[in-house]
C-alpha cells in the first residue's frame, strides 16, 4: 500500500513533466504486477474446492488482467520499436496509435481472443511474436480455466 502512495505521484509527475522513460518504467512495473496477479488468481481458482461465484469472478478478472498486461506489453514494444504495427483504418488513427492506450487495449483483446480484425497489424518480428504469444495464451487460458471449472463443478455434483 505504501508503495502505491509513492508510485501514484511519480506517475503523475512523469506525465506532467513528459518523462517518457519513467512512463515506460511504470508500464513495465504494471506488466509484472498484472502477471503476478493473474498467477495468484489462477492459483486461487485451481485451489478452490467448489465452483462458487467468487471463483468464476476470479477467473474472469484474471482473463481481463492478462489482456491488459498484453496491452501494456504492446505499449512498451511501441516505445522501443515505433514502427512495430501498422493501422489499416485512417491517417488520424495512425498518428494517434502511439498516444492512445485504448487502441492498444483494442488490439490486445482482439488478438488475445484470436478474433483478429486485421485493422492493426504487427509488422516487426517482435510484434508478430508477441501477437502469437497473445493468441496462444488466450486460447490456452480459456481451455485451462474452463476445464478446471467444469471439473470442479462436475466433481461437486457427484459428491453433493
Amino acid at each position: 500500500m505504501s508503495s502505491a502512495l509513492v508510485l501514484i505521484p511519480l506517475i503523475w509527475i512523469s506525465h506532467l513533466a513528459g518523462l517518457q522513460w519513467l512512463k515506460i518504467y511504470f508500464r513495465i512495473l504494471q506488466i509484472v504486477c498484472f502477471f503476478w496477479l493473474v498467477i495468484e488468481l489462477i492459483r486461487q481458482v485451481a485451489q478452490a474446492e467448489r465452483v462458487t461465484m467468487m471463483v468464476i469472478v476470479e477467473a474472469i478478472i484474471s482473463y481481463l488482467l492478462l489482456g491488459f498486461a498484453f496491452a501494456l506489453a504492446v505499449t512498451v514494444l511501441i516505445y522501443f520499436v515505433p514502427a512495430a504495427y501498422t493501422i489499416a483504418t485512417s491517417v488520424d488513427a495512425e498518428e494517434n496509435i502511439h498516444e492512445l492506450f485504448r487502441e492498444k487495449i483494442y488490439y490486445s483483446f482482439i488478438t488475445y481472443s484470436t478474433t483478429g480484425y486485421g485493422d492493426i497489424l504487427p509488422v516487426h518480428p517482435i510484434a508478430k511474436s508477441l501477437a502469437i504469444l497473445m493468441g496462444v495464451s488466450g486460447q490456452l487460458f480459456l481451455a485451462t480455466i474452463i476445464a478446471m471449472l467444469v471439473g470442479k463443478y462436475s466433481s461437486s455434483q457427484r459428491t453433493g
